[in-house]
Parts: structure tokens; C-alpha cells; sequence
């Protein structure tokens, strides 16, 4: 299966996601252009804002190794909101400051959950989205494998 072809059905739920989870990553992780393009094609139904666009700064956490003992890695500057849109909410958390980029992310998480816009967004901003991402993440394996390092012991003789 060529690259482009695998990257055509990108599966925008990871195995132990559930859709809205999916969502709500793939709508933290998209770029300012998507949105703006988003937008572009496809108009803002009117809604209500139930808590404003806010930043702020929350901890962030690691783990030594991925699996160890956790630790605060610092801080990072967070902006939050919450809409109503056609009787459905729509939250988002995105990193930055960017308080309209976090008020349009929580439309568009509405949306997807609207069953009369849910296959636009699908179609205009999740699998564009996803598709990125996808080809990012296949350009960093490649990186990766290509400095993979294969380690070999020769076997001595006396050892057996």
C-alpha cells in the first residue's frame, strides 16, 4: 500500500479513544490556518457562550523513562471555553493564549457533536486534520529509523 493511499483512510479514533476524545485532540492539536480555513468554508451557526474564552496555566507532569516515577516539568500557558451551540456544548482546551482561537475550537467540537453538522466537520476539518498529522508522524519514523543504530555481539568461541 503506497504512503498516500494509507494516509487517505486515517483513522481519526485511536484504538482506546472514544470519538468525542478523538475529537477534542485532534481539535487541540490542529493549526491556526485549519481553523481559519475551516471557518472559510463552512460559516458560523450562531451560539451562546456559557464560559468565556480564558487563559491561564496549568502544571505539566512526566514520568522518568515514560513509566517511573512523575514529575512537574513546568508550566505551560492554557486557554479554555465552553459554548452552546443549537442546544449542544462544545469545550476546548488549547495551548497558547489565543482566547477567539479557543472559542472557534469549542464551535467547532460542538459541531461535530450536532448530527446536522457532524459529517461536514467531519469531511472539512477532522480527516484534513488527521490526515497532517498522520504524515507527520510518518516523516518522524522515517527520521528515526534512518539513524537506528543495529548493536550485534560476535560469539567467541570458549563461550559455548
Amino acid at each position: 500500500m503506497s504512503e498516500s493511499s494509507s494516509l487517505a483512510c486515517v483513522d481519526i479514533a485511536p484504538k482506546g479513544q472514544s470519538r468525542r476524545q478523538a475529537h477534542i485532540r485532534l481539535i487541540a492539536l490542529a493549526q491556526k490556518s485549519e481553523i481559519d480555513q475551516f471557518f472559510a468554508a463552512c460559516p458560523a451557526p450562531a451560539y451562546d457562550i456559557i464560559r468565556k474564552a480564558e487563559a491561564g496555566r496549568v502544571m505539566t507532569r512526566g514520568r522518568v523513562g515514560g513509566s517511573g516515577q512523575m514529575f512537574n516539568a513546568g508550566e505551560a500557558a492554557v486557554s479554555r471555553c465552553m459554548i452552546m451551540c443549537e442546544g449542544i456544548e462544545g469545550i476546548s482546551y488549547r495551548l497558547g493564549t489565543d482566547k477567539d482561537l479557543a472559542e472557534r475550537s469549542a464551535l467547532i467540537e460542538a459541531l461535530a457533536r450536532h448530527p446536522n453538522h457532524a459529517a461536514a466537520v467531519e469531511h472539512l476539518f477532522f480527516r484534513p486534520v488527521a490526515t497532517r498529522l498522520a504524515a507527520q508522524d510518518s516523516a518522524r519514523r522515517q527520521r528515526v529509523a534512518a539513524s537506528k543504530v543495529e548493536f550485534f555481539t560476535l560469539v567467541r568461541g570458549e563461550d559455548e
